[in-house]
């Protein structure tokens, strides 16, 4: 595993300098915009538990591509919490399908009235892998074997995540294959999320951190990559039916074999309650984007937001919007690109739960210099509870990958049609153990011959989260 330290120096080093002129600027551009012009005399009477929830001051956010497949937990939970980072299923990270991921879980009864606890997170599994290589011809196939442990604390108002709260995880997954043992592996993943209230001002604090290793659609092949992700979030009730937020982010996306990106953001908005249930808004994004051998890229967003909230039955939020990038030093002229991101979930009947995501959006090749590439794509999900014990789930996603050149040198001609089919079957057969069957058939139609694949997945698992 590559130290932070050496990551820092060798690829950082350019970046670091450069943030530090550019993400100041950034930010004191966006304190100023985000000022309220006017405001009441008084401040807003004090807020109702209702008003009070996280639902009536967290902002709505895009839906952005991640490291990690999305798992049945991330798609149900956006009837809880806002569009924050849904995943883009095209990366093929492990454990495949069933592993733990590093998100919130429901809390067992007994634990309502605990102030703080520790869970400890163990898992284990196998899985066939028809083309562990996702090569287009020399297919293989090989036994991989996964074993996780972690921990998770909790501390504070970790249940509704309204008032004050502190939560930590850590994961650690030892991956091991059957014939070829040089791809062994250790991966890490660990996140922080806390939120200080004040009267009125909540201040939230998101961080996480990944090194893993595995066939990566974009690159073509095994790689190791290290990702940092950083949000700091300001958000306050400017009356009953408005809120405001701010938010600067950081992330790092590092290959050391490949091409490393590095981004910076600030953003700020509003959200207005239109009906009870019905809330609307505008966002407005500034960044950076530092890529390997590629331009520096400037960018701005102008986003629209809605949602509809129905406790119990249906929950849907979208944004929708326009992006506009300059490169710089040599790059290409501005481009402007419709950008979205939609998010439901729907309960069909008590026990089925409908789920859909689809998204737009432009992000850097780990693989090819001089080129980004604008992500369009989807996912539909089913979930059938026969039982408080047995779980049937379904779900299919398709993106397209359209690459464009970000210099004028470069000729943009590559073009991704990815296609998945995922259906599962868990069994909780003790009081904290889960075990699950599922199979992942996975297609990648390319213009380039070398990265046109296909490969077939069955995995078995068993985890205990306490």
């Amino acid at each position: 595993m590559p130290s932070q330290p050496a990551f820092i120096e060798r690829q950082a080093g350019s970046a670091g300098s450069r943030a530090g002129q550019v993400f100041p600027k950034i930010c004191l551009a966006f304190l100023l915009y985000s000022l309220p012009v006017g405001r009441a005399d008084t401040l807003p009477p004090e807020i109702s538990p209702e008003t009070n929830s996280e639902d009536s001051i967290v902002p709505l956010e895009p839906v952005l591509p991640s490291e990690s497949p999305p798992t049945d937990e991330m798609l149900n939970s956006v009837e809880y919490a806002d569009l924050v980072a849904l995943p883009d299923p095209n990366v093929d990270d492990m454990p495949p399908l069933d592993g733990q991921e590093m998100e919130l879980v429901d809390l067992p009864p007994e634990a309502d009235d605990r102030m703080w606890r520790i869970r400890p997170i163990i898992a284990a599994g196998v899985t066939y892998d028809d083309n562990i290589f996702i090569t287009n011809t020399n297919r293989v196939g090989d036994m991989i074997y996964n074993i996780d442990a972690g921990f998770s604390f909790e501390l504070g108002d970790y249940r509704n995540r309204s008032e004050n709260f502190l939560m930590l995880q850590y994961l650690a997954s030892g991956i091991f294959f059957g014939k070829y043992t040089s791809q062994n592996s250790f991966d890490q993943q660990g996140s922080f999320l806390g939120q200080y209230r004040f009267e009125h001002l909540s201040v939230q604090l998101d961080s996480t951190y990944q090194y893993l290793n595995g066939a990566q659609r974009q690159v073509g092949s095994f790689t190791t990559r290290t990702l940092f992700n950083n949000k700091l979030k300001f958000l306050y009730p400017y009356s009953t039916k408005t809120d405001l937020d701010f938010e600067l982010r950081q992330s790092a996306n590092y290959y050391p074999q490949n091409l490393s990106s590095f981004f910076y953001e600030a953003s700020t908005g509003f959200n207005y309650e239109l009906f009870p249930k019905t809330k609307i808004g505008l966002q407005g994004i500034l960044g950076y984007a530092d890529v390997q051998d590629s331009p520096d890229m400037w960018y701005q967003t102008i986003n629209t937001r809605a949602s509809y909230l129905l406790t119990g039955k249906v929950a849907v939020k979208s944004s929708l919007g326009l992006q506009f990038n300059q490169y710089v030093s040599g790059g290409e002229p501005m481009r402007i690109i419709p950008v979205f991101s939609v998010g439901a979930d729907y309960a069909l009947f008590s026990k089925t739960n409908l789920r859909l995501l689809a998204y737009r959006n432009l992000q850097a090749s780990p693989s090819i210099e001089g080129q980004d590439y604008i992500a369009t794509g989807g996912e539909i999900g089913i979930d059938q509870n026969f039982s408080e014990k047995l779980v049937f789930g379904i779900s299919s996603g398709y993106e397209n990958d359209t690459y464009v050149a970000n210099t004028e040198a470069t000729d943009a001609t590559r073009v991704d049609n990815f296609f998945y089919f995922r259906p599962k079957i868990s069994y909780s057969f003790m009081k904290y153990v889960r075990s699950s069957v599922s199979y992942e058939y996975r297609a990648n139609d390319s213009t380039l011959q070398q990265d046109t694949w296909f490969d077939n997945r069955w995995n078995l698992e068993v985890s205990s989260d306490f």
